[in-house]
């Protein structure tokens, strides 16, 4: 009697299971990791970029205490968090928030080391 098929058919599905595992562990430890751009000096830059935007004192302030916050990083929680700060804003036209908002960050980028 040969068993040596149904041993080898059982090494072969064992070794295409650990290679499917070993495959999916190293794909989840070398993902694609996001830099976010960082500002050197938050409130100067900010002020200077909100300025630029013609945001009032008030606005410029908060937006610049909110970039200090987030430690010059210009990622989407302090970008959250300025329009937040724009929409409660009464300075700011509702017709004119996602242009000047595109606009101030998009200065903030230029201002930014990546």
């Amino acid at each position: 009697m040969k068993i040596s098929r149904p041993n080898k058919l059982l090494r072969y599905c064992a070794l295409l299971i650990t290679c499917f595992l070993f495959a999916v562990i190293g794909c989840g430890k070398t993902g694609p990791k996001v830099g976010y751009p960082k500002v050197d000096d938050p409130a100067e830059i900010s002020n200077q970029c909100a300025g630029n935007v013609e945001f009032d004192e008030q606005l410029s302030l908060g937006l610049a205490a909110a970039l200090r916050e987030f430690g010059g990083k210009l990622d989407d929680e302090f970008k959250l968090r300025a329009m937040m700060l724009v929409s409660d804003s009464d300075s700011v036209p509702t017709s004119a928030r996602d242009s000047l908002l595109k606009e101030y960050f998009s200065c903030l980028e230029n201002s930014a080391k990546k």
